[in-house]
């Protein structure tokens, strides 16, 4: 897949290490909601590539990707501390992870991959379909705020869960009144593994969530 330039259009921060970069989207790029990208980036001197999933709908004029901001880290502060203009080399998307059309959805997101969730979401919304977000986050953080409260207004329903027992009762829920619901996880290893147990534990098949666990 070819290396594009994609010019960045805003970076806003959505969380207290979390930034919202959205970036013009290059032409002929098609891509899905739940997809990722690989951003390769000189810093310093030394060589970098990271992959960050698409948070936003779609693609069609812009597209969003979350990034989670370690402050210890080499890549990320540098990625966050860009300007509106500055160009990214990006190549992508990749992933069988995506949002395809499916009438009823639930989606589990955690950290940063609250943004991609909320993607899949807000877009299976929009379609007419019916969906609900589970978003796990720490007690003084909650990446994406401002759009998961537009997003509860709009009727949908959402969870926002702080320790794994309120994780397992929302699933719970979601099962008990939608058991064919198609499943999506989006977050970190641990997070992944928890979120499957809990689809599992509520009666539903872990193998057919669509699950995109980060590092």
């Amino acid at each position: 897949m070819d290396e594009r330039s994609a010019k960045i259009v805003s970076i806003t921060p959505v969380g207290e290490e979390t930034v919202a970069i959205e970036l013009e989207t290059p032409d002929g790029m098609v891509a899905k909601p739940g997809q990722f990208f690989l951003i390769r980036a000189t810093v310093e001197g030394e060589e970098f590539a990271r992959h960050y999933t698409m948070s936003s709908p779609d693609a069609e004029e812009t597209f969003e990707l979350t990034v989670g901001i370690d402050p210890e880290g080499d890549f990320s502060p540098w990625l966050a501390s860009r300007e509106p203009g500055d160009l990214l080399s990006i190549t992508g998307p990749f992933g069988r992870i995506f949002y395809d059309g499916e009438p009823d959805s639930a989606i589990l997101a955690g950290g940063p991959g609250i943004g991609a969730g909320l993607g899949v979401a807000e877009r299976a919304h929009r379609d007419g379909g019916q969906t609900t977000l589970i978003a796990r986050c720490e007690p003084d953080d909650l990446p994406h705020e401002r759009r998961l409260a537009t997003l509860a207004s709009s009727d949908v329903p959402v969870f926002i869960c702080r320790d794994e027992r309120s994780i397992a009762s929302a699933v719970s829920a979601v099962m008990a009144e939608r058991p064919d619901t198609q499943w999506f996880v989006f977050g970190f290893r641990p997070f992944a593994s928890l979120a499957r147990d809990a689809i599992v534990d509520a009666g539903g098949v872990g193998d057919d969530a669509k699950i995109e666990s980060y590092g």
